[in-house]
């Protein structure tokens, strides 16, 4: 009771004082100390607000950049999907609007993603695989051009005998001779094709076109293999030949067709 007193009697007290003027010298002295504190934790907890405002926009500037970034490779990469589409779709139609029975062959489009060289051998490699329906002794072509057949059919890639290879071979005749000129064409070093094996008897001449006779039983007749750029051999021989201009430069090629 005499404790509680006393508490009440202390309050009065500084409740009279801080009424009375006497305080007020006190007051000012202590306001001027404590003023350019307070503006300063003032003026620092505002400047550590604006720069925690300014990281967390950062942060999030960058993470909209981030998908920004996502998004913008996504479209490039369908844009690249799209372009190689309009591509294989622009060669498909081409493809098929090459010769009277095209359409009636079913066509496999691959792209070419190797070659080998090694002894005079003449081999590229192809995207397309007996997963695809690519079967070994099919026919590779560019528009009309027979460009080589296909030797070793993996699941998901194959490799292309060409026509300069030493191991190719197919049954041809000459389309512009007046007695259809035939013979065997044959791959030579690698870099070049002959056609061989043409009784004497029968017309070449430089610049006629050489195709496919269909009578190996490996192409269909009609397929381009060159066009004859000299004469080989002597009338004292039993036949004759001649060397052909490639039909194609398989170098420049990117996509191939496959006839299954």
């Amino acid at each position: 009771m005499v404790m509680f007193l006393r508490l009440v009697f202390l309050s009065l007290i500084l409740i009279v004082v801080g009424q009375t003027p006497l305080i007020n010298p006190v007051r000012e002295v202590s306001a001027k100390i404590t003023n350019p504190l307070q503006y300063g934790v003032y003026k620092f907890s505002q400047n550590l607000r604006e720069e925690l405002d300014f990281i967390s926009n950062l942060r999030r500037l960058r993470a909209e950049n981030l998908n920004l970034s996502g998004e913008v490779l996504e479209l490039e990469s369908q844009l690249s999907v799209h372009k190689e589409l309009k591509q294989e779709n622009r060669l498909l139609r081409e493809q098929l609007g090459v010769g009277e029975d095209s359409t009636s062959q079913e066509l496999i489009l691959a792209q070419i993603i190797g070659r080998t060289a090694r002894g005079g051998e003449a081999v590229v490699i192809i995207n397309r695989g007996s997963g695809a329906g690519v079967r070994e002794g099919a026919a590779v072509v560019f528009k009309n051009f027979l460009l080589g057949e296909v030797f070793l059919a993996e699941l998901e890639r194959a490799k292309v005998r060409l026509l300069t290879d030493p191991h190719f071979s197919a049954a041809a005749l000459d389309q512009d001779s007046p007695d259809r000129a035939r013979g065997l064409v044959s791959g030579q070093y690698g870099t070049t094709i002959v056609l061989q094996k043409v009784l004497p008897t029968e017309s070449l001449v430089v610049g006629d076109t050489i195709i496919t006779s269909g009578e190996d039983g490996k192409f269909n007749k009609g397929l381009i293999l060159g066009t004859v750029k000299r004469i080989l051999g002597q009338e004292a021989e039993v036949f004759k030949g001649a060397e052909l201009d490639l039909p194609v430069d398989i170098g420049d090629l990117e996509e191939v067709f496959v006839i299954r």
